[in-house]
């Protein structure tokens, strides 16, 4: 079993992984169940693809990525807008005009946005996080606010807004019930902090269930997108190998390599 502490990459590492920037980011979706299971569980609840408006008749109609509602101020909800880019060019583009969020933004306190990590490779000299956004990173599981969000008086919430928030709670469930039936199911061989453990033997961060006999067989979302062993389950994989596994890996790796250069 891979040990409980995930071994962070070094520079080296990072350096050495010439393929980490063509790998294909998070999806949307993900970032966003990331964070309704970390930043904004309970009492808040995430909604997806939020429309400024319902009906025939909508003009100026703007969807926003996300929108947070905070249950938590006793009588009233306070909503939070989320916007979620998994690329530079998405972001430029967002970025471009801040105002199209405002379809959406003017119901809501305050304003993040979500980039998957490192977020510092999407920002820089040419895109700058506009005044009161807030900023939060998705790696893996875990998702970490950067920069936190400036409060800002926010319009009333007219009904057809509120239509489209709970439309878009309808679409969300629905579609996550038939994923957790389709993901494959994966072993839990390692452990990382917390609830955060590694699946095996594809290497991908899972959140474990809080019960007592919770199983240590778990639906595995990102084999089911399909996406790349998790760099830091690598190399706590590696670490905790024996040398007749360590000389295992080393061939795997040499054939990879070998049909990368042919």
């Amino acid at each position: 079993m891979i040990g409980r502490r995930a071994k962070p990459l070094t520079q080296g590492d990072a350096d050495g992984d010439k393929t980490s920037s063509r790998r294909e980011p998070p999806t949307a979706e993900h970032m966003l169940d990331v964070l309704r299971g970390t930043l904004y569980a309970s009492p808040f609840s995430v909604f997806s693809g939020v429309r400024s408006a319902v009906g025939a008749r909508v003009t100026d109609l703007g969807i926003a990525d996300g929108v947070v509602a905070d249950t938590s101020h006793g009588e009233r909800i306070v909503l939070r807008a989320l916007e979620v880019k998994r690329s530079q060019s998405d972001l430029a583009a967002e970025l471009a005009d801040p105002s199209k969020a405002l379809a959406v933004g003017r119901y809501c306190e305050t304003f993040e946005l979500v980039l998957p990590a490192p977020a510092k490779n999407f920002l820089g000299s040419k895109l700058q996080i506009p005044f009161g956004w807030g900023l939060i990173e998705v790696d893996g599981p875990r998702a970490t606010r950067l920069k936190d969000p400036t409060n800002r008086r926010a319009e009333p919430a007219p009904q057809s807004f509120i239509n489209a928030l709970l439309r878009s709670a309808g679409a969300h469930v629905r579609p996550k019930e038939h994923a957790k039936a389709a993901a494959p199911e994966r072993r839990i061989v390692g452990y990382v902090s917390g609830d955060v453990v590694i699946l095996g033997p594809c290497l991908h961060y899972a959140t474990r269930p809080r019960a007592k006999n919770a199983s240590i067989w778990l639906p595995c979302f990102g084999c089911l997108a399909e996406e790349p062993s998790h760099s830091a389950a690598i190399a706590a994989a590696l670490d905790d190998a024996d040398p007749e596994a360590l000389e295992s890996y080393a061939v795997q790796i040499a054939r990879l390599l070998g049909r990368r250069v042919a």
